[in-house]
């Protein structure tokens, strides 16, 4: 005969693994407090320690959620959108693109105020939650805000087949040129997050002090995109983040190849992996999208063909897929609308 169960026991095992759990996130809380380090010239830190006195201080996370990812996953289901009005404009790149700057209400803003450009990270606008967060922070404390959305990520049609990533900082440079063209008496500063943060990086460190900017933050910039890219690719991590990320830049391209195709007549074809192939082709045209921290880190434009590699007669018409090209040529991975392809060496 098998022993009566105490009374009771079935609800002390719940109770039980509660407890268990709390005593682990006790841990964690009470061997996480570690104080910022600052890394920099003597000036900077001897600045940084004086101005801001929270870098002295130990930081301890979230009692009930100390570990970064499931802060992560909570924010984005727990996330709040603070109302915030914006004005929407316009502007034309160099190379006949087009940017979405979004700027925060403040009508009755002096324009001698200063103003806080926002970069939002991958795939991200003005629209997303942070953001919106970050637009009204700036907004309360008495400044100017606007944002930069990057090509595509605002739902404006795509122009060129360039879209954004983190090593190109022409749009920034265009952004913030018709900035302090507009507000030419105002202090401008910026702030980046992630991607952002990438790009913010990058223009300072190619403009030094004819930046123009009196201020910068990046935040969560990613220090090794490498790195980066094999910690996303993770199983964990590529369920809960680097599908995500990988499906809103598909979607981006899905965008950029329909507008293509209504401009030249071209029909594309997709499958669930994120491919992409003009109809009827036979020929191993398509590209698989890399991890979205790698598509973001390498540049958009293609790179220049070897001096020895020239461009041979387009051998497609309209009606008849493209041949395959002899090696080592290749398929230039951009062309103008209803052009034929061209074969490069890359």
């Amino acid at each position: 005969m098998c022993a009566e169960e105490p009374p009771g026991a079935a609800a002390l095992a719940p109770l039980l693994l509660a407890a268990a759990a709390a005593a682990l996130l006790g841990l964690c809380w009470a061997g996480a407090p570690k104080r910022p380090v600052l890394a920099g010239g003597p000036r900077l830190v001897a600045f940084l320690r004086r101005r801001c006195p929270a870098l002295r201080a130990p930081f301890r996370p979230t009692a009930w959620c100390p570990e970064g990812r499931l802060q992560t996953v909570l924010r984005a289901l727990l996330q709040s959108c603070p109302a915030v009005r914006y004005r929407s404009e316009s502007l034309r790149t160099p190379d006949g693109g087009q940017l979405v700057l979004d700027w925060a209400d403040g009508s009755a803003l002096p324009a001698a105020c200063p103003t806080v450009l926002l970069l939002p990270g991958l795939a991200g606008s003005s629209q997303a939650s942070y953001v919106l967060h970050m637009v009204r922070g700036a907004t309360r404390a008495g400044y100017r805000a606007v944002v930069l959305n990057n090509r595509g990520c605002r739902g404006e049609e795509l122009l060129t087949p360039r879209t954004f990533c983190a090593s190109n900082t022409e749009d920034l440079e265009t952004a913030i040129a018709h900035i302090r063209g507009r507000y030419p008496h105002a202090p401008l500063l910026a702030a980046g997050v992630s991607l952002g943060g990438m790009q913010l990086l990058n223009y300072l460190a190619r403009r030094g002090r004819a930046a123009g900017l009196v201020a910068a933050m990046a935040a969560s910039p990613c220090w090794d995109p490498l790195e980066t890219t094999a910690s996303l690719e993770q199983p964990l991590n590529a369920l809960l983040f680097n599908r995500r990320l990988a499906a809103s830049l598909c979607q981006l391209i899905r965008r950029l190849v329909a507008g293509t195709g209504r401009r030249s007549g071209t029909r594309w074809t997709w499958s669930t992996s994120c491919r992409l192939a003009p109809s009827g082709s036979s020929t191993n045209a398509t590209r698989r999208l890399p991890s979205a921290t790698a598509a973001a880190a390498s540049t958009t434009r293609p790179p220049a063909p070897r001096a020895s590699c020239t461009a041979s007669a387009c051998p497609c018409s309209a009606s008849t897929p493209p041949t395959t090209p002899s090696p080592p040529c290749t398929p230039s991975r951009w062309r103008p609308p209803g052009a034929c392809p061209t074969w490069r060496c890359w």
